[in-house]
């Protein structure tokens, strides 16, 4: 970093660390902040593994029913945890937050975004909200994740400078960084191949690579992977954990990624009531999409700028699958943390937006960016059904459920295609009743609903879904949150 941009970078680093303070010991949810709940966070359940883990490494004790989430995590936040028992995590995660700043720093520099600029995107996008700050302040796997891949992304783009730049050590960086990432949330093995794919692909292209250059990066990814396989092995042996056999019993439901996006980014209302979307939130991703798509129009593109939206779009469409992440959770249950380190990122290309037309403000810009609140105005609103008809939800009268009642059961539902598997179906209360809403696809038929937990005497209302165009539902005055259904 050049040296007159370093007080810049300091100062906004020195920011980082109060606002992550501020939040940290100001969040209720902190242990010792409530007399009703003195354990804090350490009473939720990932949060109790995440710590129990950290605890038993400590103490030495290797078996596999004290080890629920992979490793990674909690390995690296033992020594803390030793320093400071109750929040040893606050270390761990100030120390997350400052590396992937400096990784999105070092990032921003390649593709030409200074200090000036970079600096404020980040405090923005981390801590600008309090539903995104208080994902960075509360323990959370993607703290770690966040900043791993920030520093691959950076030292991606180092590498991508020329040929000078594949120099041993920085190989091995590069490998150990990619070899990290799936030790901590194994789902994002994903980006670290891309990110490695695309390294070898620009290697081969411009005639650069060698095998001793594969032979850096091997030795990288072996330096934390052999370790970390061999603790896995004295803990597990050659089984999978619990943790990753429950994911795959969840899975990820591809085929209605489509209809998830909706229903994440776009408007969950009336579907799922009492929550938002995404857009809700960030209406400024309209300028992120229109970047994204002026940089694949481009002729002339930069290979880490196209990498880091590659990314976004591939870690936004897994997580979008994901079948346990649905509108009703994904505020409650801050599962938002899932996409909290794409942020900064879809900030960059907000910002290279509003400087490319600030310099150049052709009618194509304003006309691209009509088109994406034209397309993203589309609305998918509830319409009866028939009782033969394929629906995405279906609506019982009832009287009123809390949430442990619904949300949090787990029924064994089938139709007329078979069963609907694990969270296959959400059952969520609302004023007129319960309301049934698929998971993995559609309901066929008639729905069988062993051990409901209300009388089913009345015919329930069947609703499918109908596209149709109107005034955003994500800008005020949120027009679809006051639609139907109603019983």
């Amino acid at each position: 970093m050049k040296s007159d941009a370093w007080p810049i970078a300091r100062w906004g680093g020195y920011a980082l660390t109060l606002l992550y303070a501020m939040y940290y010991f100001g969040d209720e949810t902190a242990p010792g902040n409530s007399l009703e709940s003195p354990a804090g966070w350490w009473g939720w359940w990932d949060q109790s593994q995440y710590i129990a883990s950290a605890r038993n490494l400590l103490a030495g004790n290797l078996v596999p029913d004290a080890h629920w989430y992979p490793l990674g995590y909690s390995l690296a936040a033992a020594p803390f945890v030793r320093i400071w028992p109750a929040h040893g995590f606050f270390f761990l995660d100030l120390i997350c937050l400052l590396a992937a700043y400096a990784g999105f720093l070092s990032f921003t520099r390649r593709i030409g975004v200074g200090p000036l600029a970079a600096v404020p995107i980040f405090l923005l996008t981390t801590f600008a909200y309090p539903s995104i700050g208080e994902t960075w302040a509360q323990p959370w796997t993607s703290s770690l994740n966040a900043a791993l891949i920030w520093l691959l992304l950076s030292s991606a783009a180092s590498l991508l400078a020329g040929r000078d730049a594949w120099h041993a050590r920085r190989l091995v960086l590069f490998g150990l960084l990619a070899g990290s990432i799936p030790l901590v949330r194994p789902v994002d093995a994903v980006l670290s191949a891309i990110v490695v794919l695309c390294m070898l692909f620009q290697g081969l292209r411009t005639g650069g690579l060698r095998a001793r250059h594969l032979g850096w990066i091997g030795l990288g990814g072996a330096l934390v992977i052999l370790p970390f396989g061999a603790l896995y092995l004295r803990i597990y042996g050659m089984h999978a954990t619990p943790y990753v056999l429950h994911e795959q019993t969840i899975g990820f439901a591809f085929s209605r990624l489509g209809w998830k996006t909706y229903l994440l980014l776009i408007e969950p209302r009336p579907w799922y009531p009492g929550t938002f979307g995404l857009l809700a939130t960030f209406p400024w991703f309209v300028l992120s999409l229109a970047e994204l798509v002026l940089l694949v129009m481009q002729r002339h593109r930069q290979v880490a700028l196209i990498l880091m939206g590659l990314l976004i779009i591939v870690h936004w469409s897994l997580y979008f699958a994901y079948v346990d992440l649905s509108p009703s959770n994904i505020w409650l249950y801050h599962l938002v943390h899932y996409l909290k380190w794409t942020l900064p990122g879809l900030g960059i290309f907000a910002w290279l937006f509003v400087l490319r037309f600030s310099r150049s403000p052709q009618w194509r810009y304003g006309l691209l960016l009509a088109v994406i609140v034209g397309i993203l105005s589309i609305r998918i609103v509830p319409v009866r059904a028939a009782p033969d008809d394929e629906v995405e939800m279906i609506q019982y009268s009832a009287p009123p459920m809390d949430w442990d009642e619904t949300h949090m059961h787990d029924w064994p539902f089938s139709d007329a295609r078979g069963e609907m598997g694990l969270l296959g179906i959400r059952v969520l209360s609302d004023l007129q009743g319960i309301r049934l809403l698929p998971q993995r696809r559609s309901i066929v038929g008639v729905l069988e609903w062993p051990g409901a937990p209300v009388a089913l005497n009345k015919p329930p209302v069947r609703w499918t879904a109908r596209v149709a165009v109107g005034y955003p539902c994500w800008l005020p005055p949120y027009p679809c949150r006051r639609l139907p259904p109603r019983l």
